[in-house]
């Protein structure tokens, strides 16, 4: 099959840098597909020259996401730039996973900043747009008055655009990867010195079960993301909570441990893959 890439380099650049997991487009171009790099700004895309386009952009844009629209209904793509808009951000799974997040409130001028803070021992503040565990803040209760004073200003001054959530320490998170509502397997992290446990904040892989009641949180997240077009993502788990869902450049494929079947995570992804190109997204 002929697949297309849109991505900030080549096929071959992204390849010598061994970032996030591009070396899956090499896994089908060895298994006989034909896949082209295409980047944003240069030649104009001709989508029906292919069977099925990927859209993994790192880091992922607002603009780029936009300039490729005009791919989607004539080709699957794989995510779908207008599923990725509405779904990268935080306030996505605010609004439709809230019964699986832990306790969360948006920062805006009406929000009872004071009370959540007072609520828990301690809380995380992090960018509605963040990415790889940038700009999240662990704050405690005992600086409440220092705290409280800057997180009234940013919701005067940036309505909407950082989350609180209730801390859950741990030993740990587990990303899981799912594609067309399937969960492939999953990966465990940990941060010892830290309080995220993402790989690019310093975290390393840990030997974490998934549980069965996670695997069926991640199914209906799948189910429900696969309906917006975003057929692949990334779920960030703890302790059986939603964490975050990583629409616009899940990292993990290479590293997990195949959930439910022998077949490596490549090989089921190229046969879903195959599967999401004949009949269409």
């Amino acid at each position: 099959m002929r697949f297309g890439l849109v991505a900030r380099k080549s096929l071959e650049g992204l390849m010598a840098e061994q970032d996030k997991d591009y070396d899956v487009y090499q896994y089908l171009h060895d298994c006989g597909d034909a896949v082209t790099s295409v980047v944003p700004g240069g030649p104009l895309l001709s989508p029906q020259d292919y069977d099925a386009l990927f859209f993994i952009y790192y880091p992922f844009t607002p603009a780029v996401a936009e300039s490729q629209r005009y791919l989607e209904g004539v080709v699957p793509v794989v995510n779908a730039p207008s599923g990725v808009l509405r779904t990268s951000e935080k306030t996505y799974e605010l609004e439709v996973f809230p019964h699986y997040l832990p306790d969360s409130l948006l920062l805006t001028p009406e929000a009872d900043v004071e009370g959540f803070l007072f609520s828990y021992d301690s809380t995380i503040l992090k960018p509605v747009n963040g990415t790889g565990g940038k700009g999240i803040e662990l704050l405690d209760r005992s600086a409440l008055a220092e705290q409280g004073e800057r997180l009234f200003g940013l919701a005067q001054e940036r309505p909407g655009k950082y989350l609180l959530q209730e801390f859950i320490p741990n030993r740990g998170d587990k990303r899981v990867i799912c594609y067309d509502g399937c969960v492939l397997g999953h990966l465990g992290r940990y941060n010892p010195h830290k309080y995220v446990n993402n790989i690019s904040a310093g975290g390393g892989y840990v030997d974490l079960p998934l549980l069965p009641a996670e695997v069926r949180m991640c199914e209906d997240i799948a189910g429900t993301l696969r309906a917006e077009g975003v057929p692949f993502i990334g779920v960030d788990v703890i302790d059986g909570r939603l964490i975050e869902v990583n629409t616009a450049s899940p990292g993990g494929l290479r590293v997990i441990a195949p959930y439910g079947t022998s077949a490596h995570p490549f090989e089921t992804f190229r046969a879903l893959t195959h599967d999401l190109a004949r009949r269409g997204l």
